[in-house]
């Protein structure tokens, strides 16, 4: 299955590693300028993103 890291960047980035992680295995990398709740603080963006990366 095909993976995906989205990093939200705005929020302590404490989850920075992870993302390094994610790269060194390949996946793309996306970056949401918002915080960890992305669904509450930019639900628009990450819905838009999500589309795209759905096709």
């Amino acid at each position: 299955m095909p993976a995906v890291y989205i990093e939200c960047t705005s929020w302590l980035r404490v989850f920075a590693s992870s993302a390094e992680r994610a790269r060194e295995l390949g996946w793309p990398g996306y970056e949401l300028d918002t915080g960890h709740e992305a669904m509450v603080t930019a639900p628009e963006p990450l819905a838009l993103l999500l589309d795209r990366l759905a096709v």
